[in-house]
């Protein structure tokens, strides 16, 4: 049983925030999608055409605080994601570039292929292995946040994507 069937099944009153990818300093996400972006070519994966919307931690957290300052706990799911949506190309080409890096075309790995050689070296490898078929998923299925009014009351302080993308390159 997944987090989310247990809270729902469970007798608390609850709401379940579903944030896209949440980056912030020292986090496992920023540091592989800075790796990617900072390859002599960089890399995704798929076709780099997914949409996503990164959020900062620190605008995720504040998203939990109103929540609990105002007690509401109405069995809602609120999606939340930053204030810009772009495609996977467009993030590690504006990650590449807050690093300093010249800019470069992107290399893509087809998700298929990548995702069948990932289960074939699980059963040998199991859990050594640095990257699971599961986590192919967000270079392959759309991460944008369907609208809800928590997210549009705190778009207008969220940390904009250069921001937070500099701030992170900055603190490597």
């Amino acid at each position: 049983m997944d987090a989310e069937t247990a809270v729902r099944q469970s007798r608390v009153d609850y709401t379940i925030i579903r944030p896209t990818i949440v980056l912030g300093p020292g986090s496992p996400i920023w540091q592989r999608l800075r790796s990617l972006a900072t390859l002599p070519l960089p890399l995704v994966i798929g076709d780099g055409k997914t949409r996503i919307q990164p959020i900062d931690v620190a605008d995720v957290a504040r998203a939990m605080i109103l929540l609990l300052e105002r007690n509401r706990f109405s069995g809602e799911i609120l999606e939340l994601g930053g204030p810009e949506v772009l495609t996977f190309d467009d993030l590690i080409r504006r990650i590449r570039a807050a690093a300093s890096r010249p800019a470069s075309p992107v290399l893509h790995l087809p998700a298929g292929v990548l995702r069948g050689m990932l289960s074939a070296a699980s059963r040998v490898l199991g859990s050594r292995l640095p990257v699971s078929p599961g986590q192919l998923v967000p270079f392959t299925s759309d991460g944008v946040a369907d609208p809800n009014d928590l997210a549009a009351e705190l778009r207008p302080t969220m940390t904009n994507l250069q921001t937070l993308l500099d701030g992170l390159a900055a603190s490597r």
